[in-house]
């Protein structure tokens, strides 16, 4: 993406000055703006424009369509916007800011809040008590809702600041934050955000205005969190005491970053040891190998250590955004590249996934196997994840380049040229690659005047044999070996400190520095106690993780394949694939049921693997990150019969991507933790559900079997106890009712028990009825969902 003449206004960081003039404390290593960074890069280049081109449009003609457009969705797009401002002299977007902040301003009330009045019916305002707490989504009280919103309007104005040097969208924020500093703070109401942002985001507005409110109002907030709340809210303890990532994945890494920023500007060294704790629990139990976080959907939230289930995976594409950002406070604050590892595994798959190839369609969850139940959505209800998107892309230039006293970091390996401020005197460089797909990395350094600059490169993490910064994940094969550096065509011995090649010599002009990283595929298998991924591995290429898809595999299939331990692998560059892509080859087993025969048909076929953020892209279909390598962890594809049930079409009282999988005869203990094909309905209000076949003619029945998933003992129950119907179990009760001739229900006369055993088939027997149809009424249990596995009729 080109620069362009518009002149740029940094953003300000107070420096506060004491008696003997010492520069406040914040983070130790700066990272370069990406407004100070001219991106050459044809990978990263493509998906900028596109975000800017068609994902920035799209997203507000549907915000405007569906009548959301305003509250924390207008900020980010407005934020994205004033990002591409920075580097785009486009009077289109200028126009369009313009009008965004009109609309901010415009919501804004007199007294600085932002949307409706919160008043009395008379006009009057309401008690602060009323006006600003309320209940969770889980009872918590004593948290308050509607910062969320403010936060990323106190970011959006920053940008817009930053972006054009005007002050009207900055007086909108402050004159919010005012209206907080008279409602919260030590002897005012004491309470913290339900859903946490505004903590960074006043942080962000105390460097660009200097007050020191604002920062003490964050700490203030950060400090007021727990211990008598919920795990869901991360206040179940003092954020000081906690030692895991937990609850809502967004909201906890929204805090974790604000804690950071607590850390690098006032030096609490309770904070620093509890998001020491917090990030060594996250990487070594609770992501995934897509760099992905949240492993339950049904409150977005982190599991416990180990569990990482692939078809039912969360991943929230903001969770990943989310932990992009701690991750690169984690850095600023350590100068330690096991943050850059982490961000990069983020940043090439479960972050990239989040878009389609078009721009115009979206993951809100990003799972790691699929049956064909998930599709890429034109829009959410809830567009977090659209808007975060937009805002987020035009950010990446930003990670590339960092920057301590007098010495300059290469984080990731993106084409780009750079002026860079040492301290003693500027840097230019210049970084040309073909990665993620070619491990070669060429950077030119000019030193200028300051010929002593040292210069650290990253080396990833997984070439040294470690695909995360723990023990959570590792490489079945041989070492790809280490990464080679030549200065000038010579080839040099560099030390490591820190996860970086050091490199300390009297620079010139024109020096080039050469990195080859080594580019093999290598097999991936995960820690014994993750129970998903065991008898299988995950294959990845330098930084890309790959998958399995559908419609690159003989019959549509992924779920039933296998691959050996010491297969081989072929790359290929296949232009016409998923608007380009390299893909890997090797040979494999297909394994399918017989009729009549226990051992399964087993086929050699060939196998392709895609990019895992590419999956998606050509609709519907069975994918799978993590490839068994072992027979026993196979899922035989099913003899295809038709019987009644597999002809029937399902209907119920709660319809689901995942009806579909009562008759499709799949059947999987829950024992394999791949539930990849059951019904089930979250308890709300009701108890009862119903499901439902309709024959294609009528039908002589006089038997149905029932195999119930049940997920006993729940983890999710022990886990997050205060939420106890986050489960499925086997039903209190069910009963089974045939359509007469009349059209009417009627219960069939059962000659035996109805049977509620779960990893087993529950048979009824009852006197033969014809019919057209019949309905299965489930009585659930009392915290639990139900759920329905396979449904069989004869």
């Amino acid at each position: 993406m080109k620069s362009r003449s518009l002149i740029i206004l940094s953003l300000t960081i107070a420096v506060l000055l004491s008696g003997c003039g010492e520069k406040a404390k914040d983070y130790p290593v700066e990272a370069v703006h990406f407004s100070d960074v001219e991106l050459t890069d044809t990978f990263w280049n493509h998906k900028i424009e596109r975000n800017l081109e068609v994902t920035m449009p799209y997203v507000l003609e549907q915000l405007n369509d569906k009548g959301r457009i305003g509250g924390s969705s207008l900020y980010k797009v407005l934020e994205g916007v004033c990002y591409y401002l920075m580097t785009e002299n486009d009077p289109q977007l200028q126009v369009l800011a313009d009008s965004l902040v009109q609309m901010v301003k415009d919501s804004q009330q007199p007294d600085g809040n932002l949307g409706r009045a919160r008043t009395n019916p008379d006009g009057t305002p309401l008690p602060d008590s009323l006006r600003w707490l309320g209940t969770d989504d889980f009872g918590e009280t004593g948290g308050t809702h509607g910062l969320y919103g403010p936060g990323h309007m106190y970011e959006a104005a920053v940008a817009h600041y930053q972006a054009t040097g005007k002050t009207d969208m900055l007086e909108v924020a402050e004159k919010n934050a005012e209206l907080l500093l008279s409602v919260f703070g030590p002897g005012k109401l004491v309470s913290y955000p339900f859903h946490p942002e505004v903590e960074l985001a006043l942080v962000k507005l105390y460097r660009a205005t200097g007050n020191e409110d604002y920062l003490e109002l964050s700490k203030f907030f950060i400090d007021s969190r727990g211990p008598n709340g919920t795990e869901y809210s991360q206040s179940h303890k003092k954020v000081a005491n906690q030692e895991e990532p937990i609850g809502h994945a967004v909201r906890a890494l929204y805090l974790y970053s604000g804690v950071t920023d607590i850390v690098a500007l006032t030096g609490d060294k309770d904070y620093a040891a509890a998001i020491d704790r917090i990030w060594n629990s996250m990487v070594s139990s609770k992501l995934y190998i897509t760099g992905g976080t949240g492993a339950y959907a049904d409150h977005e939230a982190f599991g416990e250590p180990y569990y990482l289930p692939n078809i039912t995976a969360y991943n929230e594409t903001c969770a990943s955004i989310a932990n992009i950002l701690w991750n690169e406070r984690m850095f600023r604050l350590k100068g330690n590249a096991a943050y850059i590892d982490v961000l990069e595994r983020i940043l090439y798959n479960s972050l990239l996934d989040g878009v389609s190839i078009s721009g115009d369609r979206f993951f809100y969850p990003n799972p790691l196997a699929s049956t064909g139940q998930y599709q890429r959505a034109s829009y959410y209800g809830v567009p977090c994840c659209l808007t975060n998107i937009v805002r987020f892309m035009p950010q990446v230039p930003g990670f590339i380049y960092a920057h301590k006293d007098n010495d300059l970091y290469v984080n990731l390996f993106i084409g780009s040229n750079s002026r860079v401020e040492l301290e003693d005197g500027p840097v230019e460089i210049s970084l040309e690659t073909g990665y993620p797909w070619d491990g070669m990395v060429r950077i030119k350094v000019d030193p200028m005047d300051n010929d002593d600059l040292t210069l650290r490169i990253r080396i990833p993490g997984w070439t040294l044999g470690n695909p995360v910064p723990s023990a959570l994940y590792y490489f079945m094969d041989d070492p790809a070996g280490m990464a080679s550096i030549s200065i000038n065509s010579k080839t040099m011995n560099y030390t490591m400190e820190d996860g970086y090649a050091v490199i300390e010599r009297e620079w010139s002009d024109g020096d080039v520095v050469i990195m080859e990283l080594p580019m093999q595929t290598r097999k991936i298998a995960a820690n014994d106690r993750v129970e998903d991924d065991k008898g299988r591995f995950a294959i990845q290429r330098g930084p890309i993780v790959y998958c399995l898809e559908g419609p690159d595999n003989s019959d549509g299939l992924v779920q039933n394949i296998m691959i050996e331990p010491e297969a081989v692998f072929t790359v290929e560059k296949r232009d016409e694939l998923l608007d380009g892509t390299y893909a890997i080859t090797t040979t494999g087993y297909s394994f399918k049921k017989q009729q009549g025969n226990n051992e399964p048909l087993i086929n050699e076929q060939e196998i392709t693997a895609i990019p895992y953020y590419l999956w998606a892209n050509r609709g519907p279909a069975g994918m799978m990150v993590w490839i068994p390598c072992k027979e026993n962890a196979v899922i035989p594809h099913p003899v295809q019969e038709l019987t009644i049930a597999s002809r029937s079409r399902v209907i119920s009282s709660y319809d689901t991507t995942t009806l579909a999988g009562v008759n499709d005869q799949y059947v999987i203990p829950y024992n394999q933790n791949i539930p990849i094909s059951n019904y089930y309905r979250w308890p709300m209000d009701d108890t009862i559900q119903w499901v439902q076949y309709i024959f294609d003619k009528p039908e002589t029945v006089s038997s149905a079997r029932v195999y119930w998933y049940d997920n006993e003992p729940s983890t999710m129950t022990t886990y997050y106890d205060h939420k106890p119907w986050t489960c499925c179990r086997v039903p209190e009760s069910w009963e089974l009712f045939y359509l007469d001739d009349n059209e009417r229900w009627q219960l069939v006369k059962a000659l035996n028990e109805y049977g509620t055993e779960k990893y087993k088939y529950n048979e009824l027997s009852f006197e033969p009825v014809t019919t057209s149809s019949l309905r299965m009424y489930v009585k659930r249990h009392e915290r639990c969902a139900s759920g329905l596995q396979e449904w069989e009729v004869y």
